[in-house]
């Protein structure tokens, strides 16, 4: 009842493409001495920054359980981009 709820509004924001499986990245190494290019910053906000808003996650927690640990992951394969957060 509730992933249906959110899953149109996932896709409806653009992120079904996008956000196919956490680990699913280019190589952030690419660009040398850059940890967080920003090509890979802007789809750390598309993906992550994204599924936070849909998921009305805070600091710690996410409204819907299943947000939480999928967040998780996509957090794990951006690594660096997480430093530089959700702001512009």
């Amino acid at each position: 009842h509730g992933l249906a709820a959110v899953a149109p509004s996932a896709a409806a924001a653009g992120l079904g493409k996008a956000a196919a499986e956490p680990g699913d990245t280019t190589a952030m190494a690419s660009v040398e001495g850059i940890a967080c290019p920003d090509e890979e910053h802007e789809r750390f906000k598309l993906i992550v920054c994204g599924i936070e808003t849909t998921c009305k996650c805070g600091n710690t927690r996410c409204e819907l359980d299943w947000c939480a640990e999928y967040v998780h992951g996509w957090k794990k394969t951006f690594a660096a981009c997480t430093k530089r957060g959700c702001s512009p």
